[in-house]
């Protein structure tokens, strides 16, 4: 059975749980919104889903959307990213199935590594290769 969620790659990115790129945990799958990131760049036009993910999102979708726009659209992302500069919430960077959240960072020290390009390789790769598990 497939839900509305899975079947549709820009509403399960809104629900992502984690923010995290090629992250492995001993203890349990990591629950991450990267292989729904990876189905999102594989559409024909990914920017309006990550616009919408910014204001609407998780706080880890709107993490993977900015990834998205600094790489596709660097107006929106400047725009965006001094938006959420004045913002400070926590987002969840390593969860498992089966414990919930482990490790959390402040947004504004990830939004910094964004804008820096420290996620070029993670989107590069997703972008690439349809990420088929998490």
């Amino acid at each position: 059975m497939v839900t509305k969620a899975s079947a549709e790659p820009c509403s399960e990115l809104a629900h992502a749980k984690s923010f995290s790129f090629f992250t492995s945990v001993a203890v349990g799958t990591v629950v991450s919104g990267r292989r729904a990131f990876s189905r999102v760049l594989h559409q024909p036009n990914p920017v309006p889903c990550f616009r919408q993910l910014v204001k609407t999102g998780s706080n880890e979708a709107k993490m993977y959307a900015m990834v998205g726009l600094r790489q596709l659209d660097r107006t929106q992302f400047d725009i965006e990213l001094e938006r959420l500069t004045k913002q400070s919430f926590t987002v969840v960077i390593v969860a498992t199935a089966q414990q919930g959240a482990l490790q959390t960072e402040r947004s504004d020290t990830i939004l910094k590594q964004i804008r820096d390009g420290g996620y070029r390789r993670g989107f590069e790769f997703c972008r690439r290769r349809e990420v088929r598990l998490d």
